[in-house]
């Protein structure tokens, strides 16, 4: 028995002679089969996952490489605490472009390490965040929620 079967899936297989297949079986943490190899088989659970993309193998396929070497050269807005800070930092990044309208990276906001959405949405870049109740009492200086403006 396998412990989950993944069905109605667009798997990448990176294989050019069979590219994409439909379901796939998962036994003890590891693939044991892809489609026909694992349709007919027993699940503990059984997933449908609507037509959506799996990329087997992949740890952690989201990553964000580029910014690392952005980070290198823009300024940061990390240490800001109010609107004036942050549009400081804005301004002399946008002093050192060469035409207006260059793109201008500024670097930095950060949640802090406690705070937890407080409102979801379908997408996650669109969460509002605030600093867990009593944090502030373990010295956290709560970073501003993106719902809620800076003081000014």
């Amino acid at each position: 028995m396998l412990c989950t079967r993944l069905t109605n899936a667009n798997i990448v297989t990176m294989d050019p002679d069979r590219p994409a297949d439909r379901e796939l079986g998962i036994w003890r943490g590891r693939i044991v089969g892809l489609d026909e190899a694992v349709a007919s088989l027993p699940a503990r659970e059984v997933v449908d996952l609507q037509g959506a993309t799996v990329l087997p193998g992949f740890i952690d396929s989201h990553v964000h490489l580029a910014w690392t070497g952005l980070k290198q050269n823009a300024p940061s807005v990390a240490p800001c605490e109010r609107v004036q800070d942050v549009l400081a930092a804005v301004a002399q990044a946008t002093s050192r472009t060469e035409a207006p309208g260059d793109r201008v990276d500024v670097m930095g906001y950060a949640r802090c390490a406690c705070a937890r959405p407080t409102a979801r949405t379908a997408s996650p870049a669109l969460w509002t965040w605030a600093c867990a109740p009593g944090s502030a009492t373990t010295g956290c200086r709560s970073a501003p929620s993106r719902s809620t403006p800076m003081a000014g």
